[in-house]
């Protein structure tokens, strides 16, 4: 873990890390965080400059584009359901 250099009163916050490989290459991964009431929350993980939820919301626009909001729900909801 990198040192924090934001403003420690913010309600949101990035944790930037560095991992490094069995190879020795380092990989810098960032961790976006917004403060609840519960405690920080990670929102999003940036590897190597990409973000999750920014890659996630491009697969999903696509297939609401295709499908429909309604239908991407029900099948969200229907993996969900049928992992746990």
């Amino acid at each position: 873990m990198l040192p924090y250099r934001g403003d420690a009163g913010a309600e949101q916050a990035t944790v930037h890390t560095e991992v490094t490989r069995d190879s020795g290459s380092v990989v810098h991964v960032d961790y976006r965080l917004r403060k609840t009431p519960e405690g920080w929350k990670a929102f999003d993980v940036i590897i190597e400059g990409i973000s999750y939820v920014r890659s996630y919301r491009t697969d999903l626009d696509s297939e609401i584009a295709a499908k429909g909001l309604d239908a991407v729900i029900a099948r969200m909801q229907k993996q969900t359901l049928g992992s746990s």
